[in-house]
């Protein structure tokens, strides 16, 4: 007896060959090998496979390196829209960037490799579109990651260069001054050397290195939130509340929209880079699981300790004014040099220093293994020889490129301090854009709204299927015919009416809803269930994937076992992973949709956006002035217009004969407020002033005893003389007299905004400048502190020789003041005895 299986009524299969992608990982896995118990992608892996969750965290985290980043951008994010815009864009920024990464640790749960980020924009682009996002998202990472490493070189020389300005080094530090570049430009790759030496260590070794850059990120944290506000209490002071939550500020001139828009771009660029953990999947154990817990959680750890080192720096910086008047190309080691004293602000820029080369090292990691993965898939020029690894299993080669096109990147700081800004400014919008078309990619997908989601463990934009195998032989499947009497041709023949009955049906579960697929041969292949699967459930071929268990792994067209027998496969589930040409239309649609505005919004950023140039002061005078002046300024708010009398007070703090005087004299006043008139006026006097524990708090009279004016500018200056003088001398003796003195001459003299003298010592008429009655700043007497000068009430002494034109002078005054309380005491004795 001899047995024919029946014909088929099937097309015939196309021979696919046996076709093995560049990258093993994004393929199909060959199902032989069955005895083995490692596990499909240890079969093709060409890195080392020796790193756990702490190296894959500290891959993320000091790439990122939010306390580096939030320093390094301060000053741009705070000019741009000021403290409100700084820390409300940031809270917005870490809310995004939770999402993000929670999408992409999804994602890496069900993709691990190297290279990630453009792996799964060519997985977001489907089949239409996959090489075109692959792509370019494969030149944007590769780009922007190298074009970090060399800002964070040049970022770590500004740190070490700006000790020059700290220690009054002649020697320019001005970035338009040719001579200042060249020197950073040197600086900068010598960081970078260094920084890129280390990835040739080991892998074994390089554990050290994460947990180093891990452990320099907390301390530098830890050393900010307790050392920097106990130095600012003892210096300058802190803001306060209404200053840092609610004040706007305009540094570029562009409109306040486009100002708040740049401050959100630079807070989104300090939290770019937490995919790191991803491009080192394939050199982590149990990267599925670990590789996307390194993602999501360096992300939360780096927002959480950014958002109070953002608050804790708006409460502690000097003003505005102040803080970009500082000539250092670095601003904040000049404010650590100013609230830590020379030596504490060393040992802080040391720690800064170090943070950024051990960042320029781990990000290092990262971009080689990103710049391997992508040439392994020949995207890069001479990527036979890039993907080359060395007998470590280490990118080698890679890391050379990285090298090379860093210090080439470096090299546009000598022809222009703008080339250099304007690359790594770009750098970071096209990484966002990547985070953006691969975590909006599923949306267009509806069916999987409905799909029980794993933590770190969600398939992206894909329909997820699965299949159980039953074959089901029609007792017809096979025809025993005798030998002797074959049919014709050796085969029977088909049915001529009706459908053909299927020897066996293949249930497929879509959308946990079975479906039915028939099959008309015994013999039928992997490639038959392909095809019918594009017949029956619309998905295309080139967006299938089968996940075939227990063993035989991931197939997907071209299968490199186009001849596998579904026959074998009875007792397998199967798992199909594809998306319909119309969820592939709708999600590219929409990817473009959002390329567009992300477009849009880059040309308005980049058009709001302004290069100021630094301005060149005498660094020891501004630090003089923030440390010597009147830290908060107060108005009575209960009072009318408080916004006035607070511009008056910050008139007299800003005046630059007073400014001179307590440099002179190191004054420091903690709080300079004005006095309410009606609490310190009586029968006998009128306060002036008052000066609390020796320039803790000094009081001024600013408003005239009716509430409807102010006192003239500078009656009240005068006055302010007098306190300032309190904080040396208590008592109104003789050495009072001389400091008040010479306070006001020195504020006369160094007024140069307002009256003065000329430059030949010679008086000159000013318009602006009226004289000013003295009666008429304290109506007969002078208060200073706690100490009452003199009182006299209006007509209670005859007026001396002295005209209206001609106002009495202190001495006068006293003198009257001590007549009148004698000629007191006389008619109260006279009224006495009379009595």
């Amino acid at each position: 007896m001899a047995t024919f299986k029946r014909a088929t009524m099937n097309q015939p299969k196309a021979d696919t060959g046996d076709v093995r992608p560049n990258n093993p990982l994004q393929s199909d896995f060959d199902a032989e090998d069955s005895g083995s118990s490692v596990d499909a992608d240890e079969r093709y892996l060409s890195l080392h496979r020796q790193w756990k969750f702490f190296e894959s965290f500290a891959a993320s985290f000091a790439a990122l390196y939010s306390v580096g980043g939030i320093r390094t951008t301060f000053t741009i994010g705070v000019g741009a829209g000021g403290p409100a815009a700084y820390w409300s864009s940031y809270v917005i920024t870490c809310f995004f960037v939770f999402i993000t990464a929670a999408v992409l640790a999804e994602i890496c749960s069900s993709l691990p490799a190297a290279g990630s980020i453009y792996f799964w924009a060519a997985e977001a682009g489907g089949r239409r579109f996959g090489r075109l996002f692959g792509f370019i998202v494969a030149w944007w990472s590769t780009t922007a990651w190298t074009t970090f490493i060399a800002s964070n070189s040049q970022a770590a020389a500004n740190f070490l260069l700006s000790e020059i300005a700290v220690f009054g080094v002649d020697f320019p530090t001005d970035t338009n001054n040719i001579k200042f570049r060249a020197v950073q430009w040197i600086v900068s790759e010598g960081i970078l050397f260094l920084g890129i030496g280390m990835n040739y260590f080991d892998p074994k070794t390089y554990r050290l290195i994460f947990r180093i850059a891990t452990y320099l990120i907390l301390l530098d944290f830890f050393l900010n939130i307790i050392w920097l506000p106990i130095a600012v209490s003892k210096t300058y002071g802190f803001h306060d509340a209404r200053y840092v939550f609610t004040q706007t500020y305009n540094e570029t001139g562009a409109p306040p929209v486009w100002n708040w828009m740049l401050s959100f771009y630079v807070t989104a660029g300090i939290l770019v880079g937490f995919e790191a953990s991803g491009h080192i999947s394939e050199e982590t154990k149990d990267a599925s699981r670990v590789a996307a817990r390194g993602i999501f959680w360096s992300a939360v750890a780096s927002a959480l300790i950014g958002f109070p080192l953002v608050i804790l720096f708006l409460f502690c910086l000097p003003n505005l004014d102040v803080l970009y008047s500082l000539n250092a190309p670095q601003p904040f080691v000049e404010i650590y040099a100013m609230t830590m004293g020379r030596g504490g602000h060393v040992f802080m820029n040391i720690i800064c220093i170090l943070g950024l080369i051990f960042n320029t090292t781990i990000a290092g990691v990262a971009s080689s293994r990103l710049i391997w993965a992508v040439a392994r898939d020949g995207v890069l020029p001479f990527s036979g020889w890039i993907s080359k690894v060395s007998e470590k299993k280490e990118p080698t080669n890679a890391i050379i490129v990285m090298h090379t096109v860093a210090a080439l990147l470096l090299c546009t700081i000598l022809p222009s301090p703008v080339a250099f800004t304007s690359l790594v400014s770009a750098a970071g919008v096209p990484t966002i854009t990547a985070y953006a078309l691969i975590a909006f990619g599923p949306l267009p997908c509806p069916s999987l709204i409905s799909l029980p989601l794993h933590p770190f463990e969600y398939n992206p934009h894909v329909t997820m299927v699965e299949a159980e195998i039953s074959e089901r032989e029609s007792s017809s499947q096979h025809l025993d015919i005798d030998a002797d009497s074959p049919s014709p041709g050796g085969v029977s023949e088909p049915e001529e009416d009706g459908e053909p009955e299927p020897l066996f049906r293949t249930t497929v579960l879509l959308h946990n809803k079975p479906v039915e697929l028939p099959f008309y041969e015994a013999d039928a292949t992997i490639q038959d269930l392909s095809d019918t699967v594009a017949e029956e459930l619309r998905i295309p071929p080139g967006n299938q994937k089968f996940l075939v268990t227990p063993k035989t792994g991931l197939l997907k067209p071209p299968f490199k076992e186009s001849n596998l027998s579904l026959q074998s496969l009875q007792d397998k589930k199967i798992v199909l992973m594809g998306a319909t040409n119309a969820e592939v239309e709708e999600l590219e649609s929409d990817i473009q949709e959002r390329k567009a505005r992300m477009s849009r919004r880059r040309d308005v950023l980049r058009a709001g956006r302004q290069v100021k140039a630094n301005k060149t002061r005498d660094w020891k005078k501004v630090q003089d002035e923030a440390r010597y002046t009147f830290h908060t300024l107060r108005p009575l708010p209960y009072l009318p217009n408080p916004e006035k009398s607070h511009r008056f007070l910050e008139r007299l703090r800003d005046d630059a004969g007073i400014k001179a005087s307590m440099r002179k004299h190191g004054f420091s006043v903690g709080l300079l407020t004005e006095m309410n008139p009606a609490e310190h006026t009586t029968h006998e006097s009128k306060t002036l002033g008052l000066n609390r524990n020796r320039g803790e708090v000094i009081e001024l009279r600013l408003r005239t005893d009716a509430y409807d004016g102010y006192r003239d500018y500078k009656v009240i200056r005068k006055t302010l003389c007098h306190e300032l003088a309190h904080n040396v001398w208590g008592e109104h003796d003789r050495n009072f007299w001389n400091l008040c003195n010479e306070i006001e001459k020195e504020v006369d003299k160094n007024d140069w905004r307002r009256g003065g003298h000329s430059v030949g010592g010679q008086e000159f008429y000013n318009p602006n400048d009226e004289g000013v009655d003295d009666d008429e700043a304290d109506e007969g007497g002078w208060s200073g502190g706690e100490y009452v000068l003199g009182v006299a009430k209006e007509g209670a002494v005859d007026a001396p020789t002295s005209t209206p034109s001609q106002p009495l002078s202190r001495r006068e005054l006293m003198a009257k003041a001590a007549e009148e309380r004698v000629k007191k005491q006389h008619e109260a004795k006279e009224g006495s005895s009379k009595q």
